[in-house]
């Protein structure tokens, strides 16, 4: 595999060629929240929804 990592790298660098490292830093932090989990806010329970009857019940 050692082939596919050089690879990787000579790809990674002719991508990279000219982008100053400032900006480098940001792109792999915002990659790196992009993969995070976003599934940790907990659970959504919304309100149960008030459901009017479909008509007006008549007293007997």
């Amino acid at each position: 595999m050692p082939v596919i990592s050089e690879l990787a790298k000579e790809a990674d660098a002719l991508l990279n060629e000219g982008i100053p490292q400032e900006d480098l830093d940001i792109i792999s932090v915002h990659e790196r929240l992009l993969r995070a989990n976003t599934k940790d806010y907990g659970k959504y329970d919304p309100a149960p929804a008030l459901v009017k009857p479909p008509f007006k019940l008549i007293p007997n």
